[in-house]
């Protein structure tokens, strides 16, 4: 949202279990900022989807002008967890981490490695080829002209002007 004051976030600290910094209102007026804190997920395996950052937690903060106060987010096993298709259930996986803290995920100010114990990827999802598996249709491959009832307007429109006409009305 709109602010009349600028805020500085500085002395990150972080852990597995929690993140503290300080924010301080630089302006000459009361303000409030909302900040937000960010895992940056490890890359583990391209062939595997994950979200490259997620974030975990916000706060709305207000601070009178020159004031300055120390923020601590609280994190738990979760923040660090995917849903395991293979145990049913979340848990978390281990690496490197980065905790991102910041007005919002294109305005990180703030940044702290964390290394986490847990399981390794590989032992709790399946590649994505593999997961998938049985979802997605493969439809065949059509010669320019050849389409069927249950192809879509979509499929048709790459090859066919007039149905990106049509899909234009």
């Amino acid at each position: 949202g709109l602010s009349y004051s600028k805020f500085e976030y500085k002395n990150l600290k972080a852990g597995p279990k929690e993140a503290t910094f300080t924010l301080k209102n630089l302006g000459p007026f009361d303000g409030s900022e909302i900040v937000e804190l960010y895992v940056k997920n490890p890359i583990d395996d391209l062939e595997i989807s994950r979200s490259s950052i997620e974030l975990r937690g916000f706060q709305k903060i207000f601070l009178k002008a020159g004031e300055e106060k120390t923020v601590t987010f609280e994190l738990d096993q979760r923040a660090f967890s995917i849903y395991s298709t293979k145990k049913k259930t979340f848990a978390p996986v281990q690496g490197n981490y980065q905790i991102c803290i910041g007005a919002s995920v294109k305005d990180i100010r703030l940044l702290a490695p964390v290394t986490i114990q847990g399981s390794d990827i590989h032992e709790l999802v399946n590649k994505d080829s593999i997961e998938q598996e049985g979802i997605f249709v493969k439809h065949p491959q059509h010669k320019k002209g050849e389409f069927t009832l249950t192809d879509s307007l979509i499929a048709m429109s790459k090859e066919s002007l007039y149905v990106r006409c049509l899909l234009k009305l």
